[in-house]
């Protein structure tokens, strides 16, 4: 056996090729997982061979082994008493591979950091970021962008991690376009964690760098530093934002992720006096924002305009509904019609145009329903059958104004529109509420399947009355459409006023309606 002897603490003799059969993985193979049947294969897990001593010897043979791309070490395996030993002997060597192994080597090592007792994460962090100096460029590149993932795992308020960030701020400007900006991203979203006294020039020194990005690189560092805004000395809050907004101004669109939302739920946090032109320097961006991103800017808008001093908050109300896309301007605008938007009803007009659905939806209903009672306002036929039309994915919540509505108000827009009405009055619970002609109307007009669906959930009466007021023929046609619903309709009512129903209709068709309840097997006394 070819035996070399290595210099370390342990004086150990192996052979080179115990490394390549033990867990090394072999460069040019990439695809292929490390051999876990040699001599060391055990060594991955810790809670096999408690052998530290073998650890140190693998990792000092690394960079002598012709064949190493880097080491498949499972820190989770090892004592945490014993992590940072390890880990520290592991880097060491990993430094004296080639630069082309070293990537594969340090970036594996970066995931282990936060696995370290937390004393330890930031010596280990820095002596990993040394490294990736002497990486070329596209390897300096993914490497630091791995580095900036694992910010979060520091621990907060430590003074030594500003030199961290600091350094990563020094590099990331030799990076490429794409890096440096996933980087800036990282550590925007890191300045919280800086010690207090340290955030304001952390701000000012990503925003330096951020605005030398180009427009289009530049827009979520900048989102990411706008939700920093809100956690800086209160004294330089309103220059920190000023600043983030001039950056907004030479974009030409946003998407997804965009810096308005955070600078609009940042607006109470500066001090008051600035509020109102914060309010209405956001707002006059709001026209580059795609249409779905619109909503989330808004609901920060209008939980700020609670925030302006009370001479302002009704012209900024105004200011907003006018900034809004065509149907959603139109819809508020009919809203504010029907009388003097309290600040309440403001608030739950605007959830009701844009809330996302929630299991709590009915209590968002009561709370739109409840708005309206407590102003006093009178719910028109036109504006509701408006937001039905307009708006038939939250026919609900239109359909909650209802509460606040005199039921003869209902019956007047089920009677107008009456096909619309049912169509998107998915809940039938109303109709019970509703006058027979109302439902009538409904029915008469409405499709097959919804005019059934109202009936079978009609009680007798109330089916009664309604199958009075619909045309003979009509009843002819549901019947003949579906003999399951005849079944169940008629073969559910006594014998005494199933008589009443049948006289409205021809021979014919009142022995067809019989064959129906005959095959539906519900005939009752």
């Amino acid at each position: 056996m070819n035996v070399t002897k290595f210099n370390s603490d342990f004086n150990f003799s192996v052979s080179p090729n115990i490394y390549k059969d033990a867990f090394l993985s072999t460069s040019g193979k990439e695809g292929k997982k490390p051999y876990r049947n040699g001599p060391l294969g055990d060594i991955t897990s810790f809670r096999n061979t408690q052998d530290k001593a073998r650890i140190k010897l693998l990792s000092a043979a690394m960079y002598k082994a012709p064949v190493c791309s880097h080491l498949e070490l499972d820190i989770t395996n090892v004592p945490e008493s014993e992590r940072t030993d390890v880990f520290t002997h592991v880097l060491r060597q990993a430094s004296k591979l080639p630069p082309v192994d070293r990537q594969n080597s340090l970036k594996r090592m970066v995931v282990d950091i936060g696995r370290l007792p937390e004393a330890n994460r930031i010596s280990a962090f820095h002596n990993i970021l040394e490294q990736t100096r002497e990486l070329p460029l596209d390897a300096r590149s993914d490497l630091l962008r791995s580095l900036s993932l694992e910010l979060l795992c520091l621990p907060e308020n430590d003074t030594s991690t500003t030199s961290l960030f600091n350094l990563m701020l020094e590099q990331a400007r030799e990076l490429p376009l794409d890096a440096r900006a996933d980087v800036l991203a990282s550590l925007a979203t890191f300045i919280r964690h800086l010690p207090e006294s340290e955030q304001g020039s952390a701000f000012d020194s990503m925003l330096t760098q951020t605005h030398e990005l180009p427009p289009e690189a530049r827009l979520i560092p900048s989102a990411r530093l706008a939700y920093v805004i809100r956690r800086l000395p209160e004294v330089g809050r309103t220059a920190a934002f000023k600043r983030v907004l001039e950056q907004t101004r030479e974009l030409p669109c946003m998407g997804d992720e965009e810096p308005l939302s955070p600078l609009a739920a940042s607006i109470h946090r500066l001090p008051e006096a600035d509020r109102t032109g914060a309010f209405y320097s956001v707002l006059a961006q709001i026209v580059k924002l795609p249409r779905h991103a619109v909503p989330f800017v808004m609901n920060s808008l209008k939980t700020a305009i609670t925030s302006l001093p009370e001479a302002h908050r009704a012209a900024a109300t105004d200011s907003m509904v006018d900034s809004l896309p065509g149907a959603d301007r139109a819809t508020t605008t009919r809203l504010k019609k029907l009388g003097a938007l309290s600040s309440n009803l403001l608030r739950y007009t605007f959830s009701f145009l844009w809330d996302k659905e929630t299991p709590l939806q009915e209590i968002k209903n009561k709370k739109i329903s409840t708005a309206f009672n407590q102003s006093r306002l009178s719910v028109e036929k036109d504006d509701l059958l408006y937001l039905l039309q307009h708006f038939p994915k939250q026919a609900q919540r239109v359909l909650a104004l209802f509460g606040s509505a005199e039921i003869h108000l209902v019956n007047e827009l089920a009677s107008a529109a009456p096909y619309k009405f049912g169509e998107l009055t998915t809940n039938h619970k109303y109709y019970e509420l509703m006058s027979a002609q109302a439902v009538a109307d409904v029915v008469k007009a409405a499709r097959v399947q919804t005019a059934v669906k109202i009936l079978e959930t009609l009680e007798q009466k109330k089916l009664a009355d309604v199958m009075e007021l619909v045309p003979p023929e009509r009843f002819h046609a549901l019947f003949y459409l579906n003999e399951r619903f005849a079944a169940n309709i008629l073969g559910s009512v006594k014998i005494s006023d199933r008589e009443k129903f049948l006289k409205l209709f021809s021979s014919g068709s009142r022995k067809l309606i019989e064959r129906f309840i005959g095959v539906g097997g519900h005939d009752q006394g």
